[in-house]
């Protein structure tokens, strides 16, 4: 192809960052859980709860938009290498 090439090596290489990241992602959650206990009067361990919850919300949202990216960055390398295999038999 003139002018423009993918490296789909790199593409699978990010996928497997992708995962990699959402893995370690997943594995905080669990750590979230332990957050609090009791912790005094005055509502502080419910507070705690309640923000601890809230990250694990959050952690969540990231680990699956990134778990997103690397099957979409998966099926661009794919994509891309059928093209190029299409585009040598065509050519």
């Amino acid at each position: 192809m003139d002018g423009y090439e993918v490296d789909t090596t790199t593409l699978v290489s990010a996928a497997g960052t992708l995962r990699a990241v959402a893995d370690r992602a997943a594995e905080a959650i669990p750590a979230l859980n332990r957050l609090g206990g009791d912790l005094g009067p005055g509502g502080l361990s419910e507070r705690v709860r309640d923000l601890a919850e809230g990250w694990q919300d959050d952690v969540r949202t990231a680990r699956d938009g990134l778990e997103a990216a690397a099957a979409a960055t998966q099926v661009s390398a794919s994509e891309y290498r059928t093209g190029d295999e299409l585009a040598r038999h065509d050519f």
